[in-house]
């Protein structure tokens, strides 16, 4: 027979194990998404030079992104461009142009 004692006792194990859980899930997204150098990298193989990474994006990437970041480069015909490199755990990265210099 399963007393009141014992359901406390497997309630708080319950408890501590769904704590540990999103403890753990946080921590391995904490360092989700790449370095800047290897973000730069990704842009120049894209045939852009002078990568310059900006902040953090995440409004112009797509759903299936988990990182994003700014940059500016200049473009294979000498211009300055602006726009986001995204990418994924399981995929490479994407680059979307924002615009030009202003």
């Amino acid at each position: 027979m399963i007393t009141n004692r014992k359901l406390v006792t497997l309630r708080r194990l319950q408890v501590a194990s769904a704590a540990l859980a999103v403890t753990l899930l946080a921590l391995a997204l904490a360092g989700c998404g790449p370095d800047r150098a290897k973000v730069a990298r990704d842009v120049e193989d894209y045939g852009f030079t002078d990568v310059r990474i900006g902040d953090r994006e995440f409004w112009r990437c797509g759903k299936d992104d988990s990182w994003g970041f700014r940059f500016t480069a200049v473009n294979p015909l000498g211009r300055e461009v602006h726009g986001v490199v995204c990418g994924g755990a399981f995929k490479g990265a994407t680059v979307r142009m924002t615009g030009g210099a202003a």
